[in-house]
Parts: C-alpha cells; structure tokens; sequence
C-alpha cells in the first residue's frame, strides 16, 4: 500500500508532544493500531520555491481517531515539534497543505548504527545471549543523539556474560524526530522489542539522560536492588572523585520511570530500574554507571 498524502492539521492542545489523531476515513486505510508508533513527513509548496519542500520524517504515536463532519484523510499533529514547522507554518498557522504517513517505527532495512547516523535515520538491535542466562536486560530507548552516550553505554554489556541488551539508535535533529517516551514506545512498532519481551527478565535496566546534573535511580524495582545500584554508583563517583549527588526517585518526582506503563516495568517481573545521568557523565565517565551495574549484577 502506498503511503496515504493527508490533510495536514495543527492541535490546539499539546499535552503529549508526540502525539498525533486521525480522522476516521484516514484511520481505515491504515495498517496501524491506536498505540503504535508512525512516522510523518510534512509537505508544503513553497510560493517561491522552484519545487516541494519536505521536512525530515519525525515518528509519533497514533494517539486516537477524532470524529469530523466532512468526509476526508486529516491528520492532527502538535505544533512545533519540528524544526521547520514555523517556517513553513508560521506561528499561528492552523493548517498545512499535505502530510505523508509511514507505518514504520525503526527503519526496518538499515542494519548498522553507522549507516543509520550516515542517513540520519532511526534503527534498533537486540543481542540475546542464549548461552549464559542470567536475565538481566540493559536497554537503551534513546540511544545514538538523542540522549547521546547511552547506547554506547549500553554496548559494553554487548556479549557479557549474562546480560542481553536492546538498544535503539536515533540520528539527524534526533530528540525532536525520535523521541518517543518509554511509557508511550509499542512493540508492535518494534520488532527487536518484541523480541526481547518474549524472554523472561529478573531485572531490566534502562539508561537515560537528562539535563540535571544528579544520577537518579528510579523505576518499580524494589527499593533493596534500587539502594544496591546507587550505592555502586557512588562508589564509582567516590573513585573518580567526582561532584555529582546520586540520588533514588521518590513518587513525585517526574522523569522517575515509575509509570507501570514504562517499557523497563512491563519488560521484567520484578520490575525496572531507570536511570538518568547529566550529559557529562554520560560523555567523559560513561563507567561510572555501568561499572556499577556490572558490580550489582554480575555472578
């Protein structure tokens, strides 16, 4: 099937930035369900310009069907989620000319961080260790640039002993193009993660980065192998003699991975543990953190 051309509308209500709504008739001609993940591209002509503008594709979560009186293929996306988005809307701008839709979450035929960062694209890879089963996962959801470090991060667990990894990779203007939340990521739009929840998980690790200059600890783990990860932690900052507070999430903080809808929860039986790390961490001691991790979970 070809990728359905659509109506392009802004949302008046942004409260998921990464959410988008399709009228009913656009809805039937996809091969989506509510929840995945889609990818959009934006298409404008330009009055001064010799040919059709088009954006990057950014990927989106088909948040609803939204009734309409006329009969037409509309699809709602949040205002400037995208670098172009003012310069070929404006600021007031309420609708747009066209809209491509892809059903497509991770590029299914790049195979390498390396190609994919060469075509500013968006993969994913899973490594299973069928040998050694000590069920432990690392993951990386916001690997390449879009929360940089993380996935190079997730890579030293690549082949260890008992550990298995699924790491996405994000690159071109990332955050805004690939960042989905992990509460909203749908393996039905992920066949690598797909594949990775069919396992069965004691633990799963999920490593972030945010703007805070703490390394914070969070998920529904129990509060015992939470306190044993940021005790590891802190040991290592003691080691590097490093000015960073490591801290555990309580129920009010945000960013705390605690929703049970976040992909590090629903992938173990015991619950996930969720870190989030300053960039600088992330970019000249990435072995803070994963030293620690080796020290926790390794036989």
């Amino acid at each position: 099937m070809d990728n359905p051309l659509v109506e392009f509308r802004l949302l008046t209500n942004k409260k998921k930035s990464k959410f988008v709504y399709v009228s009913p008739e656009l809805f039937d001609c996809l091969p989506a369900e509510i929840g995945e993940q889609i990818r959009v591209r934006l298409i404008k002509d330009h009055p001064t310009a010799t040919e059709t503008l088009r954006t990057d594709q950014s990927m989106f979560t088909l948040a609803g069907v939204r009734e309409v009186s006329e009969s037409s293929k509309i699809l709602w996306i949040p205002p400037n989620h995208h670098r172009n988005l003012k310069r070929y809307c404006g600021n007031k701008a309420t609708t747009y000319s066209n809209a491509e839709i892809e059903c497509l979450g991770p590029h299914p035929q790049i195979q390498t961080p390396e190609k994919a960062a060469e075509c500013e694209e968006f993969i994913e890879q899973c490594h299973i260790n069928k040998e050694d089963r000590n069920e432990i996962l690392i993951t990386a959801p916001h690997g390449g640039v879009i929360e940089k470090g993380t996935s190079k991060q997730a890579e030293v667990f690549i082949d260890k002993s008992g550990f298995d990894t699924w790491i996405t990779y994000g690159f071109g203007s990332a955050f805004p193009r690939w960042h989905i939340s992990t509460n909203d990521i749908d393996p039905r739009s992920f066949p690598e993660l797909s594949a990775v929840q069919q396992q069965d998980y004691r633990y799963v690790v999920s490593l972030h980065g945010h703007i805070y200059n703490s390394i914070s600890v969070g998920g529904l783990a129990d509060d015992h192998i939470k306190r044993q990860v940021k005790t590891a932690i802190e040991e290592c900052v003691s080691e590097h003699n490093l000015d960073t507070e490591v801290e555990l999430y309580q129920e009010t903080d945000s960013l705390n991975g605690m929703s049970q809808e976040n992909l590090v929860n629903w992938l173990s039986r015991n619950g996930g543990i969720h870190i989030e790390q300053p960039k600088w961490i992330r970019a000249e001691f990435p072995e803070v953190v994963t030293n620690a991790l080796l020290n926790v979970f390794s036989r």
